[in-house]
């Protein structure tokens, strides 16, 4: 209320605090993808440049996965297609995996990592979480050229439905970076989240088809499995290499699932950064 000792009458003043809207996000992200791409190299070179080995730790990981799950159930003919080699079918699953899971991973703790630059420069807070996608994006090409190895090892022809892999890796790269942003918003709260990401990681390891075809999950426990969006990635990837057959059903209920929760996550995040720089 302000009084007015001329006599004019007092009049109630409103302020009116405006959100940020969703439109308004991705016009600074466009306006800043040079800062994003560069804020990715530079996250790059801190995690390869000082190992021995560089870039070919992306590859290590999956390679030993799959060796491991080739050693322990090639034998059993039951967990993949007769028609695809068992290394070949469970390694371009584990690509969307590693793709999705590490870059989630990476996203999670990147602004509690990074916190010391809200009080130096202004900028879009979610070019951090979305540089760990990047960085994600780069491991998974340099292990699509493992595949392409297999794939000559085997004398294997990719399927025709090879055409729809980029709108495959799109959705991935979308849940992926939906996921990790609300993750990482999560985290500027409570660091909960990073606390129990490692043995989510570990668990869906086993809890998306990797090691085994997806029909050989029992009928009734299929809508359950089904709300893992990286059952959809793993079965989507499957289907446009390999042209293996997937349970339709459990693809678009987990499909559906992953972009619901990536969509939400933006969302979310865009209320929750204007609260970022007094929580940090």
């Amino acid at each position: 209320m302000i009084s007015s000792s001329s006599g004019v009458a007092q009049k109630d003043i409103r302020i009116i605090k405006s959100q940020p809207s969703f439109r308004n996000l991705l016009t600074e992200l466009w306006r800043s993808k040079r800062l994003v791409f560069a804020h990715a190299v530079r996250e790059i070179k801190i995690r390869y440049t000082p190992s021995v080995l560089g870039i070919a730790w992306v590859l290590i990981q999956p390679v030993l996965v799959t060796v491991a799950f080739a050693f322990l159930f090639s034998r059993f003919s039951n967990l993949a297609s007769r028609d695809i080699p068992y290394p070949l079918f469970t390694f371009v699953a584990l690509l969307p995996w590693q793709l999705m899971t590490s870059g989630i991973s990476r996203s999670t703790t990147t602004i509690v990592d990074n916190k010391h630059l809200f009080t130096k420069v202004h900028f879009p807070v979610i070019i951090l979480p979305l540089a760990g996608t990047i960085v994600s994006l780069l491991d998974f090409f340099v292990c699509t050229m493992f595949v392409c190895i297999l794939f000559i090892y085997y004398s294997f022809t990719p399927s025709a439905n090879i055409v729809i892999f980029p709108l495959m890796l799109f959705l991935t790269l979308y849940i992926t970076a939906g996921i990790g942003v609300m993750f990482s918003a999560f985290t500027v709260k409570t660091r909960d989240i990073g606390h129990a990401l490692p043995f989510g990681i570990q668990l869906s390891l086993f809890l998306t088809p990797i090691a085994y075809d997806a029909h050989l999950v029992p009928e009734k426990w299929q809508m359950i499995y089904s709300l893992n969006p990286l059952v959809s990635v793993c079965l989507g990837f499957r289907w446009t290499l390999l042209g293996a057959d997937i349970p339709l059903d459990m693809f678009l209920i987990s499909i559906t699932v992953g972009f619901i929760a990536a969509t939400t996550g933006f969302i979310y995040f865009n209320k929750a950064r204007t609260h970022f720089s007094d929580v940090l």
